[in-house]
């Protein structure tokens, strides 16, 4: 178990090859961007994205400007 979380803390930021995610994943992120796209993302945006990606064991962190970064998988997603 150990040596899998130094595994998943070297990977790269998942934002930058969204095919390889699976489609539960993808759809969330197409929303967010979508929404992005016809209003701009604020804060409370981020929050909750943050939030839906976590129940399927994923993580990222943004700034204050709302630039998410750092996508990744921190556990196994739920059944």
């Amino acid at each position: 178990m150990f040596i899998k979380l130094i595994k998943l803390d070297k990977m790269k930021d998942l934002f930058e090859c969204p095919n390889k995610l699976p489609k539960n994943i993808q759809a969330i992120l197409k929303r967010f961007n979508d929404l992005e796209i016809e209003r701009g993302i604020q804060y409370t945006d981020l929050v909750q994205m943050g939030k839906e990606l976590a129940y399927y064991g994923y993580q990222f962190d943004f700034y204050l400007d709302c630039v998410p970064y750092n996508l990744k998988k921190i556990k196994y997603e739920r059944n």
